[in-house]
């Protein structure tokens, strides 16, 4: 059976050093736009030029580092805090049962109020500094169609915003174990996670699918997809909501915005895969 539970970290004690004291450690260059970002919240560039070098490297970095001995390039790139993936799974599933609910019970007078608009909002989460970033549009295409595409996890990395990596590990049923790589802050900060995504209970005719993350390089990954058909299944109003915190030393908000914007992209880029041609 797939198993439902992260694993401990295999690494010993002694490998959950900041990865920065190695020097194959990549320094982070931040872009300019990012920089005034920066200046806005208040923080310097040259302070945030420290954040952990977890965020510079994944799994899947295909750059080498010749004074490193290769049996530890791994072990290094995979580094998370030790002891955290236990309590990390158990807190992220309390996060999404608290995930704001999308109400489409009335699809329709919904999606005639957005007509061709994505409306995209932040929703504050109660335990959480970093707020859901929250996206609701109509995609012109059938339902089934628009289903089946948020249920391609593997192929994510081909039309979904930020995204590197995409990878199906273990499935069965509706349930799917999956690896997801993505930059975010203009790709200066790289973030990795093993996903268990599930087709929940619908309500009514809406499919809910919901991810969390078991483990990776941040504090929490949480993300919920509804869909529900409109037409008669001729095309879909679909909602998307998205709470990604890094736990980096920068001001919540800036997490905040981003999630936001990547909620708004990801609606605009499943209707860009299913218009297409």
């Amino acid at each position: 059976m797939l198993p439902l539970s992260p694993s401990p970290s295999p690494f010993p004690a002694s490998l959950h050093l900041p990865l920065r004291t190695h020097s194959c450690s990549p320094k982070l260059r931040f872009p300019s736009r990012f920089r005034s970002t920066l200046r806005r919240a208040n923080v310097s560039p040259s302070k945030a030029a420290l954040l952990p070098a977890r965020y510079s490297q994944s799994p899947s970095a295909k750059k080498k580092c010749a004074d490193v001995p290769r049996g530890m390039r791994e072990q290094l790139a995979l580094m998370t805090k030790s002891g955290s993936a236990p309590i990390l799974g158990a807190a992220l599933a309390i996060g999404l049962a608290l995930a704001p609910q999308l109400a489409l019970a009335d699809a329709s007078s919904i999606a005639r109020r957005l007509g061709g608009e994505i409306q995209a909002s932040a929703v504050d989460h109660p335990e959480f500094d970093v707020s859901w970033g929250k996206a609701i549009g109509v995609v012109d295409a059938p339902f089934e169609d628009v289903l089946s595409t948020v249920r391609g996890y593997q192929d994510y990395r081909e039309f979904l915003p930020h995204f590197h990596e995409s990878r199906v590990l273990a499935q069965r049923g509706d349930r799917a174990r999956v690896y997801l790589e993505a930059g975010i802050i203009h790709n200066t900060v790289t973030l990795w996670a093993q996903m268990e995504m599930d087709r929940v209970a619908s309500r009514g005719q809406t499919q809910i699918i919901e991810a969390r993350m078991l483990d990776g390089n941040m504090e929490r990954f949480l993300a919920r997809w509804e869909v529900a058909p409109l037409d008669g299944g001729q095309r879909a109003l679909v909602a998307f909501q998205l709470l990604v915190d890094p736990d980096l030393p920068l001001p919540a908000s800036i997490f905040t915005e981003e999630n936001v914007s990547s909620a708004r992209r990801t609606i605009r880029a499943l209707r860009r895969r299913l218009t297409a041609g």
